[in-house]
C-alpha cells in the first residue's frame, strides 16, 4: 500500500504555532517548525505501516526552503517516511491544490491506496479523486 501523510497537525503537533501567522507571518511560523513534538499515535501508526513494509510519503504545504529543517525534524524525532513531498516555493496556490499535483506526480493517483490529513479542503479534493481517506482530529 502506499499511503499519503499530512505533516503539519497531522504528523506533527504544529497547531501551538498557528497563531504566529497573522502576528508575525509564514517565515516564523515555519522557523518554529523545529519545537514541534509528533503526534503519538501518528507516529506509532508510520512505523507500523514502515514495519509492514507499506509506502509512507509525508507531503506537506510547507514551501520547499524548509526542506532540510523538516528532514532534520524527522531525523530527530526517528520517524522514517519514503518520500517528503513539499510545495515549491513559489506556489502560493491553496494547500488542497498543491497537495492533490505532489502526490498526483510523484505517485499518481491510480497507485494511491489512502490519505490521513487534517484538512477538510485536503480531504475533500482526494475523495473527489475517489481516494481513501482518514482524518486525523484532536
Amino acid at each position: 500500500m502506499i499511503i499519503v501523510v499530512g505533516l503539519d497537525n497531522t504528523l506533527c503537533q504544529s497547531r501551538w504555532r498557528s497563531s504566529l501567522i497573522e502576528t508575525e507571518g509564514w517565515e516564523a511560523y515555519h522557523e518554529k517548525l523545529v519545537a514541534d513534538e509528533p503526534n503519538r499515535i501518528m507516529k506509532q501508526l508510520v512505523a507500523s505501516l514502515k514495519a509492514g513494509d507499506h509506502i509512507v510519503v509525508a507531503c506537506t504545504s510547507r514551501p520547499d526552503r524548509w526542506r532540510m529543517a523538516t528532514y532534520g525534524w524527522l531525523m530527530r524525532k526517528e520517524i522514517v517516511v519514503d518520500e517528503l513531498l513539499m510545495r515549491a516555493d513559489n506556489d502560493f496556490r491553496p494547500a488542497s491544490q498543491v497537495k492533490i499535483d505532489l502526490v498526483d506526480k510523484a505517485v499518481g493517483m491510480s497507485k494511491l491506496d489512502l490519505v490521513i490529513d487534517d484538512r477538510d479542503d485536503v480531504l475533500a479534493a482526494f475523495r473527489a479523486k475517489e481516494i481513501c481517506c482518514l482524518q486525523f482530529a484532536r
